[in-house]
């Protein structure tokens, strides 16, 4: 006999049908955003998670303690090879951006055979906004970073500016002085709106906008646009702070009584100073965050927060920045000026909380940006590397990048190798300055400006009359920000352990005090064999003189493209043809200059203090 069915049990199979019909059987992956902030000469010694009293950095901190603190990230000594090599996921080396950083003024920028990692995730469906400093190349139209992947820009072109009058000095080879404004939206002047603004905030204000716009536009799409209701977004906030500003003020806050009043147990006025502008930093990072857990977008999202390079304490543009305890500044290849404070945090991270110890170049985060992107779309093809072999691993370049995503996300049980065991630190021959690392070795040639920065110049910044660090203001800034609901002030403090590096170990050396050469001829060698590898491929650099005829007086008093036209076809970074005043440095140094350098070998693996007991 038939059963039938009673009216309840009619309404229970409905309801089912309904849900069954509302929700998805298996949801397809979706690709991440990705946010990707970059702080200019942030010192290694300038953030609480690092140790620091100076200023507590809270929203720096958080990331750190609740995603993946990078213990050992490397960047080039200074910004432009820095930029260029994060954006092309190859190393400054191999595309000529390896010598000093790009001047305003001067006609050469990133070769525009390369490709972006802007246009990559673009061509894999991406959203792409440049928030802040571009600082590749501005003499022709065709080197702005809307035509180089990114679908919009408001911020500056060279490499730094007034915080307030948003504008750039440089002086020609025949010591003529240019100055002009050096701000935009996209590719029109932005500086009568910009007027006044101090400019880490407008930077700030300007990512959130773009965070909720995208957030808007998505939830404007039509239903049956699945693409543009689940598009994601690619942001690069690249914020000046923490470098110095314009030359007659270099260290400018909002309120430089109120920071002198806030900071005044620090007895450095300078160091005042600084420490707002760091501060306005973190709160910047704290603001974005909050607005991608407003929007629905965190859960999605991987944040990236690195520095372009160490601190400049000294010299100049010096910003009192503080490397302690590593040896070394900005412009050089000591741990001071290439390794840099980084931390990655994302809901795909399965051993969050838990310091990555394995060595993370610059150049390194295009590939592992792009294996993240793609994890979420396996049918994809792999990621284009740049070496021509298509299969996105690399191998047929030393210069490329590879990718950490794997390593970063794996789950806390699972051994995972090193991504990389050696890295290229710079070959600078123009100079005659170049280093690299492998395993627990580090081998430096040459020196800058006569070892003016090569030493222990930092401040350590701790204890009287510091404040004590606040763990719990770190742990509920992680909550508020969505971050990491259960974590503690026992957990961040765990993080901040993690991080310490100890100077004191007999068979390590990361503060770099003991030249090893004469006692490890076999790794010298090795390592010479190593840089004199890269040495043999490296391009040509492709620095060249300031062109007066970028006069911004000759183009309405901003920095504007002055060679559109010329040299069209030209695509390697330089147009020659302009050059007003013969070629620029030879791109390889008189032997004689490389043979008196001076060299060094470090074994420079971090080890903890044994006292901090924690185990990476």
């Amino acid at each position: 006999m038939a059963h039938s069915s009673s009216p309840l049990e009619a309404l229970l199979l409905l309801l089912t049908l309904l849900a069954l019909t509302l929700t998805p059987v298996a949801s397809a992956p979706r690709r991440p955003h990705i946010i990707l902030i970059i702080a200019d000469d942030l010192g290694w010694n300038d953030v609480s998670v690092h140790g620091s009293q100076l200023v507590a950095t809270p929203n720096i901190d958080a990331l750190a303690a609740t995603g993946r603190l990078l213990r050992r990230h490397y960047a080039l000594p200074t910004c432009t090879p820095s930029r260029a090599a994060l954006l092309t996921g190859r190393h400054a080396a191999a595309t000529g951006m390896q010598g000093y950083p790009l001047r305003a003024g001067e006609p050469r920028g990133l070769p525009l055979q390369e490709r972006t990692l802007a246009q990559r995730l673009r061509a894999r469906g991406y959203a792409t906004h440049l928030v802040g400093k571009w600082h590749l190349g501005a003499h022709r139209s065709a080197f702005l970073p809307t035509r180089r992947g990114f679908d919009s820009h408001f911020g500056y072109r060279n490499g730094y500016v007034g915080y307030f009058d948003h504008s750039i000095s440089q002086a020609t080879p025949g010591e003529l002085s240019l100055s002009g404004l050096d701000v935009w939206r996209d590719e029109a002047p932005a500086g009568a709106a910009m007027e006044g603004q101090y400019l880490t905030q407008a930077l700030t204000a300007e990512a959130v906008r773009l965070v909720r716009a995208h957030a808007a536009d998505a939830d404007a799409a039509d239903a049956a646009d699945a693409d543009a209701a689940t598009r994601p977004l690619f942001l690069q906030l690249a914020h000046m702070s923490a470098h110095t500003g314009c030359d007659a003020n270099p260290l400018e806050v909002p309120d430089e009584a109120a920071a002198h009043r806030r900071f005044a147990y620090e007895p450095d006025p300078e160091r005042r100073l600084y420490a707002e502008m760091v501060s306005q930093l973190d709160e910047s990072v704290g603001t974005v965050l909050d607005a991608l857990r407003e929007t629905g977008m965190l859960n999605n999202s991987i944040v990236v927060f690195i520095s372009d390079n160490g601190g400049m304490t000294a010299g100049m543009h010096h910003n009192t920045g503080s490397n302690w305890p590593f040896r070394g500044t900005k412009h050089t290849l000591f741990e001071g000026g290439v390794r840099t404070v980084g931390a990655v945090w994302s809901g795909r991270l399965r051993a969050p909380r838990t310091p990555y110890a394995h060595p993370l170049h610059v150049s390194d985060w295009a590939a592992t940006l792009l294996a993240a992107a793609d994890e979420a779309a396996p049918d994809h093809p792999p990621a284009d590397d740049g070496d021509g072999d298509g299969d996105g691993d690399g191998d047929g370049d030393i210069f490329a990048g590879v990718s950490h995503w794997h390593a970063l996300s794996a789950p806390a049980d699972e051994q995972v190798p090193a991504p990389r065991e050696s890295l290229l630190l710079n070959v600078d021959d123009v100079i005659g300055l170049a280093g690299v690392l492998a395993g627990r070795w580090k081998y430096v040639e040459g020196t800058h400006d006569s070892g003016a920065y090569d030493g222990h110049l930092g401040a350590p910044a701790r204890g009287a009359p510091y404040p004590a660090y606040d763990a719990q203001a770190t742990a509920d800034a992680a909550r508020a920000l969505g971050l990491d609901d259960a974590v503690t002030a026992a957990d961040v403090l765990h993080t901040l352990a993690a991080g310490a590096v100890s100077c004191n170990g007999l068979q390590e050396d990361p503060c770099e005090t003991r030249d090893a050469s004469a006692q490890q001829p076999a790794q010298l060698q090795r390592l010479r064999a190593l840089l004199g590898a890269f040495r043999a491929q490296q391009a040509p650099q492709l620095n060249a003189p300031v062109d007066p005829r970028a006069d911004p007086a000759l183009h309405g008093g901003v920095w504007a493209p002055w060679l559109d036209g010329e040299d069209e076809d030209e695509d390697d970074g330089i147009d020659r043809r302009a050059l007003p005043t013969g070629p620029a440095a030879p791109a390889t140094a008189p032997a004689a200059s490389i043979a008196a350098s001076t060299t060094t070998l470090v074994a420079t693996t971090v080890t903890v203090a044994a006292s901090r007991n924690i185990e990476l």
